[in-house]
């Protein structure tokens, strides 16, 4: 009975022994990481936003699952982004949120952050093709989807992916429901006709958006991209007859009269014209 006594004791006092120990490295811990966040916040508040962000990394490295880890990657996203313009820093960040994030909203706003690095500050536009897609999955709002498609199609359009960018565009047009964004759509795709050399499409493209948009046509100076799709084709009456009817309201008449005097010029030296008679 005493030996029973002994060997159950032994156990108890192991078993608090563990205990204890876990709870001391635990504390340890919390306090470490309690320690670094405050040494962050405080580089933070004196701007010194390098020293911030690596007091904030160790936090996350000593224990990633962490609330406070969570909290000092979302300031260390801000931080790299805005303030430090670390795009390589920032995407880090982000993509520590998008996995380790308990919150929808955020993962969703940081999956949306790390497309929008590639796209507007590291102009990677593949990568920002394949992070753009990863968001049309998870199926957002119909605003939200066609500012994506739009988003790839102008990624596809600075990568000469002209065939792609169209297919994002008609994909974005057919979900739009808002005007002006159709305009700015379908004045993509008519500059993409245009730099295809496909001027017939663009001259329709543009015509079209005169009639149907001439407000925001006349804003966009969709008339010039018109007068150069029909200087192309060297149609000169087209593109001088629709110079003369935007001369009078146009900011800069004086240019205007010296590309209608460009023209006839060049319409002179045509084989064949008035200019060139004997």
């Amino acid at each position: 009975m005493k030996m029973i006594r002994m060997q159950i004791h032994r156990t108890f006092s192991s078993t608090v022994l563990t205990l204890m120990i876990t709870g001391l490295m635990t504390g340890c811990s919390w306090s470490f990481e309690s320690l670094e966040y405050k040494r962050g916040s405080r580089a933070l508040a004196k701007q010194e936003y390098a020293q911030a962000i690596n007091h904030f990394q160790k936090v996350i490295q000593r224990n990633p699952e962490s609330d406070l880890a969570i909290t000092s990657a979302r300031e260390a996203a801000r931080v790299s982004l805005f303030e430090l313009k670390d795009f390589s820093k920032a995407e880090e960040f982000y993509s520590y949120l998008v996995k380790y994030s308990r919150d929808e909203k955020e993962r969703r706003d940081s999956q949306k952050a790390i497309a929008n690095i590639y796209f507007e500050k590291i102009n990677d536009y593949s990568k920002a093709i394949g992070e753009f897609n990863k968001l049309l999955i998870l199926r957002g709002s119909r605003e939200e989807q066609v500012d994506l498609h739009f988003k790839i199609a102008r990624s596809h359009f600075y990568l000469n992916q002209f065939a792609d960018a169209l297919h994002e565009a008609d994909a974005a047009l057919k979900l739009n429901e808002n005007p002006d964004i159709e305009f700015e759509l379908r004045a993509f795709q008519a500059n993409i006709d245009f730099n295809t050399r496909h001027l017939d499409s663009a001259i329709r493209n543009y015509e079209s958006l005169m009639k149907e948009f001439p407000a925001k046509a006349k804003e966009e100076g969709i008339a010039m991209n018109l007068v150069v799709c029909f200087e192309e084709q060297d149609a000169f009456d087209k593109a001088i007859g629709l110079l003369e009817q935007i001369r009078p309201n146009h900011k800069d008449p004086e240019f205007i009269d010296l590309k209608i005097k460009r023209l006839k010029d060049r319409r002179a030296n045509l084989p064949g014209s008035k200019g060139l008679r004997k």
